[in-house]
């Protein structure tokens, strides 16, 4: 069984190319929502980073701080900032993400093996 919330990635969250390939989009809609940033004191601490932390030359630190990643609820990240959006707001921007997805793998034609991995490693996720 697929438990994609075992996976490493979701430790610290993950450096998603949704949100550097879509700037433009996520501040147009961010624009339009009129959505506002969460206030880092308002996120929680990651318990790994709440730990007593080891001597510096020890440990890197991975992800910058406050707020390394992982928040499960929708949400979009826009110049350094986070913006949480409700399930309606997510519907719409999920949506406009996934036609550019169908566009773009009706274009393709043909893919590699490994992207064919990758991409059903997404679809399985969404059920059958």
């Amino acid at each position: 069984m697929y438990t994609p919330f075992l996976e490493r990635k979701w430790l610290f969250g993950g450096p998603w190319d949704i949100w550097v390939r879509r700037v433009d989009m996520i501040g147009k809609f961010i624009r339009e929502q009129k959505l506002k940033p969460v206030a880092a004191e308002d996120l929680p601490a990651h318990p790994f980073l709440a730990a007593e932390q080891p001597a510096p030359a020890t440990r890197a630190i991975v992800r910058p701080r406050p707020f390394p990643g992982g928040l499960r609820s929708p949400h979009l990240h826009f110049k350094g900032n986070i913006f949480l959006v409700n399930q309606e707001q997510w519907k719409d921007f999920s949506g406009a993400v996934i036609k550019q997805y169908q566009e773009r793998l009706s274009n393709a034609g043909n893919i590699g093996f490994d992207q064919l991995m990758d991409v059903a490693t997404g679809m399985e996720t969404l059920g059958p």
